[in-house]
């Protein structure tokens, strides 16, 4: 009778169960949070898009989609310097990436075309109003052009590369 044996291999029978049940739990956990900023996301809650997807990446930080989609929630809060890390960070991960490559050129532009802006002038109601019928320099913002930057899916989003 081995006791010594049977107790060692039951003891790494258990620890093996532990990091499967740990890594499904993580796994889990990602997807959870990635569901949760797309959904947001696709109703233009870009706040809480992109506190899911930090939430991801703080459980797995080594997914090049979540860091392009994080980029991209930022970007639509107009957090330019933080948009240009988290799609710098993806194209690190992924070089070959054109969509993350576009998504950092784009916001790279647009973050130095706004500090190029600086502080819009005041003015009075009534003088806003009229110069706002004028014409004045209002851009043109094409709303889809964030979804269209979300990782370069065909439904705007994808999920972690793992196939979840």
């Amino acid at each position: 009778m081995n006791v010594g044996g049977h107790r060692v291999g039951l003891v790494a029978a258990l620890i093996a169960l532990t990091a499967v049940w740990a890594g499904c739990a993580r796994s889990s956990r990602v997807d959870a949070y990635t569901d949760y900023a797309i959904s947001a996301a696709r109703h233009r809650l870009w706040g809480e898009a992109a506190l899911r997807w930090e939430q991801a990446l703080e459980v797995d930080a080594s997914d090049d989609r979540i860091w392009n989609n994080l980029g991209v929630a930022y970007e639509a809060e107009e957090r330019f310097d933080e948009a240009v890390r988290a799609y710098a960070e993806a194209v690190e991960m992924d070089p070959d990436n054109s969509h993350y490559v576009r998504n950092l050129r784009r916001c790279e532009r647009n973050r130095d075309r706004t500090a190029s802006i600086g502080d819009a002038p005041e003015f009075d109601d009534d003088e806003s109003v009229t110069n706002a019928s004028k014409g004045a320099d209002v851009a043109d913002v094409d709303e889809d052009e964030y979804n269209d930057g979300l990782d370069g899916s065909d439904d705007d989003f994808r999920r972690p590369r793992d196939g979840r």
